[in-house]
């Protein structure tokens, strides 16, 4: 027998053992004890919060059987029904460990406001506010519109608005108009210059740190276009003696086709 030969019976030998032990493991599991719960991926949903949902002791964490790993992992996956939570997966690390990995949305922006905070995620969700992190960017928002109210009224909880949001089941032009505006600007990496927003009748404002940008309510993506071919212009900039963007006290953009700026 050459080398190769030895080397491959070795290796198909090894993989067969391996495969044994794990085989072994996941269906006798009321043979082993699992005593460690290993988070990974998570971030707004802390080790200790994790623990506090589930309702078990992160020191006391023992199962014999597999019924008891099993109420435990009924438990976890109770998890994925919070609006932060994308998805999770469990896995077993012998001889000790259930790996239980959260996949958590990434939210970009927590909006205050006089209906009750909320949350905007990187895909423009719009989530609640429960155990996000303080490190997120807050805006004011800010709204003088019947038609927001009246949706706000119709709506028995404030998560069956964001749901209708999300579910493409809200006809309030003026609420998602605001939203688009705000996932563009994250789309474009600004959105941490923002610090309030106001919702009017016939525009929007979209308040820098000294800028005001205004937008009217149709043919947002027109405005977008016309906002990226100067947010960035090196060449803009030159012309108007200015070094950024905020450096310019107005950006108007609800004149059809038209840019107005005003140092």
């Amino acid at each position: 027998m050459n080398q190769n030969s030895i080397s491959l019976t070795i290796s198909i030998c090894f993989i067969l053992l391996i495969s044994t032990v794990v085989i072994f493991y996941v269906s006798n599991k009321n043979l082993i004890k699992f005593n460690k719960i290993i988070l990974e991926g998570n971030n707004h949903i802390t080790t200790d919060l994790f623990f506090e949902l589930i309702n078990y002791d992160i020191d006391s964490v023992e199962f014999y059987n597999q019924d008891e790993i099993d109420f435990c992992l009924s438990k976890i996956d109770q998890i994925k029904n919070y609006d932060i939570v994308k998805n999770i997966s469990f896995s077993y690390s012998l001889p000790d460990k259930i790996i239980v990995n959260i996949n958590e949305k990434k939210p970009v922006y927590i909006i205050n406001n006089q209906i009750g905070d909320f949350a905007m995620d990187s895909q423009g969700q719009i989530l609640s506010t429960n155990f996000l992190n303080d490190d997120i960017h807050r805006i004011e928002l800010d709204f003088s519109v019947y038609e927001i109210y009246k949706d706000i009224n119709n709506s028995h909880q404030l998560k069956d608005l964001f749901s209708n949001i999300n579910n493409n089941k809200l006809n309030n032009s003026y609420l998602l108009n605001a939203l688009d505006i705000l996932n563009w600007f994250n789309n474009i990496h600004f959105s941490n210059n923002i610090k309030s927003l106001s919702i009017l009748e016939h525009e929007i404002n979209i308040n820098l740190e000294k800028t005001k940008i205004t937008f009217e309510h149709k043919n947002l993506d027109n405005q977008f276009a016309r906002l990226e071919k100067i947010i960035n212009n090196q060449t803009f900039f030159d012309t108007l003696n200015i070094v950024q963007i905020s450096d310019l006290s107005e950006i108007n953009l609800s004149f059809n086709n038209q840019i107005i700026l005003k140092k």
